[in-house]
C-alpha cells in the first residue's frame, strides 16, 4: 500500500499515533484506517467495513491485510472487540465494536465525536446479547441494505409511540418513501401485527434470514390482506446488484 492510496490525512493520523501510543504497540497506516472507520461510521459488521477499507486502498475484495487488521491485529492490542456468532446454516458472522481504549485513540487523533456502535445500540436497547439471532440478523439487514445505497437508523427513537408496534429499522433513500422495517428470524403467525403495520405505515416490511421463512411470512401478508415487502438475507448476501425486497404482498 503506497502513500498516494490512502491520502495524507491518514498517513498524518498515523504518525500523530505512533507518537500517542505508549509501549509497544504501534499503529500502522492500515490499522489507522480501520479504527478511523469503525469510529466514524459505528457499524458492527467485519465485512463491511473491510470493503470500506478495501475501496480506499484501492485493494480487491477479500485482501487478507486488512482481515488481519480488523480481526487480529486491533484485537490483540485491545482497541476492538471481536464476535463471530451464528449467521446463516454453519457460517458465521464477524462483528466488532471499538473497545474504551480504542475510542480513546480515535479521541486522540481528533476525530471528533465517535458514531455510535451499531452493535451496541442493539445490544443495549432491545436485548441484543439475550436475542442473539435477531441481533446478527438485524445487523446483517442494516449492511445489506448500505450496499444498496440506503441508509439506515436501527432501532429509531420515536418510531413506536401510540403505533403499537416497534420497529427494527428505518431505512430510506433519496427518490423513495422512509419505511419502517422489521427483523424476523422465522415466520411465526403474527398476522395481527402486519395488520397494525398496516394501519401504521400502509405497509408491512420485514426481512428474514431465509428463503423458506421469507415465503413464510409473504403467506401471512396474505392472510392479513396487507401490502407488504419481504426479502431474506439468503438473497440479499449474493450479490449488491438485485433490489433490496424480493417479494411483494397485495391487499387483494
Amino acid at each position: 500500500m503506497n502513500d498516494t492510496m490512502i491520502g495524507s490525512d491518514v498517513i498524518r493520523l498515523a504518525e500523530t499515533a505512533s507518537r500517542l501510543m505508549t509501549g509497544p504497540v504501534r499503529l500502522t497506516m492500515l490499522q489507522v484506517l480501520a479504527l478511523r472507520t469503525m469510529y466514524q461510521t459505528g457499524y458492527a459488521v467485519a465485512q463491511e467495513l473491510r470493503s470500506l477499507v478495501e475501496a480506499a486502498c484501492y485493494y480487491a475484495p477479500g485482501h487478507q491485510r486488512v482481515k488481519r487488521a480488523f480481526l487480529t491485529e486491533l484485537p490483540e492490542m485491545g482497541l476492538v472487540i471481536k464476535g463471530t456468532p451464528q449467521f446463516i446454516g454453519p457460517s458465521r458472522l464477524a462483528l466488532v465494536r471499538l473497545t474504551k481504549a480504542g475510542r480513546e485513540v480515535g479521541e486522540r487523533l481528533g476525530l471528533g465525536e465517535a458514531a455510535e456502535n451499531e452493535w451496541e445500540r442493539v445490544n443495549e436497547l432491545h436485548r441484543g446479547e439475550e436475542w442473539e439471532r435477531h441481533t446478527v440478523g438485524l445487523l446483517a439487514f442494516a449492511w445489506q441494505a448500505r450496499r444498496r445505497g440506503y441508509q439506515v437508523k436501527l432501532l429509531p427513537e420515536g418510531g413506536s409511540r401510540g403505533w403499537g408496534v416497534t420497529p427494527d429499522a428505518l431505512i430510506w433513500k433519496e427518490g423513495e418513501r422512509n419505511i419502517y422495517a422489521e427483523f424476523e428470524v422465522r415466520a411465526r403467525g403474527r398476522v395481527a401485527r402486519w395488520c397494525k403495520w398496516d394501519e401504521t405505515q400502509s405497509l408491512a416490511a420485514v426481512c428474514t434470514y431465509t428463503v423458506s421463512a421469507r415465503k413464510g411470512i409473504m403467506r401471512e401478508f396474505e392472510q392479513a390482506r396487507v401490502f407488504g415487502y419481504g426479502t431474506d438475507l439468503q438473497t440479499l448476501i449474493r450479490s449488491d446488484k438485485g433490489p433490496l425486497w424480493a417479494e411483494r404482498a397485495y391487499n387483494l
